[in-house]
């Protein structure tokens, strides 16, 4: 029998579970009853795609144990996207003069920073190539010791702020991608209408997202947008010029196997 290690908590194991890098709920939420879902990355330079229709995952990560002690953060920026989506839950629009007013609602900040951090962390797990560009040590030694209950990211982990994006164009989910590597680089999690801007160096996050940042008030102030971002857009079709053709043949697949 093949004995594998758990790259959490090292123990060895007849078999390692499916540990997903973004919640499955929601490539399940926009890859609707056939699970259309087309996984877009650039490894080497070079744009690739796959059919992602289990979502993104890496079977090679973690044992039961381990891959359960994730849910606790997970589950809870499930339900917190959910609420965000639809206007749900506890939540007011402050009074301003001018400007565009951010809903503010009741939330757990250290919760939802800590699932931020997981995510990158899994990403960092993986030996899968569209993970390559999560490759910093520190998000290991911040993050590994939380999952066993000692400290929280929030207390001395990057910046991070949270974006909802509502319209069609928000479905969209990239690997986690690192841009900005010269001036101000920023980690990037662009899953189905959240995208994550995690701070990757001591120079935080951008000015204007900077202001929208997790803290531990028990608010959380959420960016609500109809579209992505130009620039969140680009790498996206830099990679379907290139992949059109594959994309094609990925999304007829399901198709032709169910009439047969």
């Amino acid at each position: 029998m093949t004995v594998k290690r758990c790259k959490i908590c090292q123990s060895p194991v007849a078999k390692l579970v499916k540990c997903h890098i973004y919640p499955d709920a929601f490539t399940r939420h926009i890859g609707g009853e056939h699970r259309l879902l087309v996984g877009m990355a650039v490894r080497d330079g070079t744009p690739w795609v796959s059919h992602a229709g289990n979502g993104m995952f890496d079977p090679e990560i973690a044992c039961g144990d381990c891959e359960l002690r994730f849910h606790w953060a997970d589950d809870y920026a499930i339900g917190f996207w959910r609420r965000v989506l639809h206007l749900e839950g506890e939540f007011e629009f402050p009074n301003t003069e001018g400007g565009t007013m951010l809903p503010i609602f009741k939330a757990d900040g250290a919760r939802l920073h800590a699932f931020a951090m997981n995510t990158l962390y899994r990403a960092y797990l993986s030996d899968r190539w569209e993970y390559n560009q999560v490759a910093d040590s520190a998000i290991a030694d911040l993050v590994h010791p939380t999952l066993f209950g000692r400290g929280r990211t929030l207390d001395s982990g990057p910046a991070v702020a949270l974006i909802f994006t509502r319209g069609e164009l928000g479905g969209l989910a990239m690997a986690p991608w690192l841009m900005g590597e010269s001036s101000q680089p920023v980690y990037l999690l662009q899953m189905p209408h959240l995208s994550l801007y995690v701070a990757a160096s001591e120079k935080g996050l951008p000015s204007g997202i900077g202001d929208i940042a997790l803290n531990d008030t028990g608010a959380v102030q959420v960016y609500r947008r109809r579209r992505p971002e130009r620039f969140e857009l680009d790498r996206a079709g830099e990679v379907l010029r290139v992949t059109s053709e594959r994309v094609r043949r990925i999304m007829e697949r399901p198709r032709n196997r169910k009439a047969s």
